[in-house]
């Protein structure tokens, strides 16, 4: 995340291990969002996660170029423009409106962060 408070506490705290997650996205996105990940995997395979890229790999650039995030961040922020939008849209897109749904996102990456958290405990 270059330039984000994960480079700070790496950088200068000496983390050994710092993450940020996108947890969620809308119910109107996920489709898109699922396609455009298989369908980056199908072109590239599974040879960039098995050699351990990341998503600032030049591979990904177009799938950033096209749909902006604040954890890979682009030479070019111009393209950050025509992505907003109203304040609705914004909450709906990265927040569950919805108790269910909202419930199920907690338990989901609660449980998510605990196995990451005992597989590094593990390594220490």
């Amino acid at each position: 995340c270059p330039g984000t408070c994960l480079d700070y506490v790496y950088d200068k705290l000496n983390c050994s291990y710092s993450y940020a997650f996108e947890i969620y996205t809308g119910p109107d996105y996920r489709d898109n969002l699922r396609d455009r990940w298989q369908e980056k995997m199908s072109q590239m395979g599974e040879s960039l996660l098995e050699q351990k890229a990341t998503l600032a790999h030049a591979a990904m650039k177009g799938i950033f170029e096209d749909h902006p995030s604040d954890f890979v961040q682009m030479k070019e922020k111009r393209h950050r423009l025509r992505h907003h939008r109203d304040l609705d849209d914004c909450f709906g897109r990265f927040n569950p409106s919805e108790e269910d749904d909202f419930q199920q996102t907690v338990e989901n990456w609660s449980s998510a962060y605990i196995q990451m958290a005992n597989m590094i405990a593990a390594k220490l």
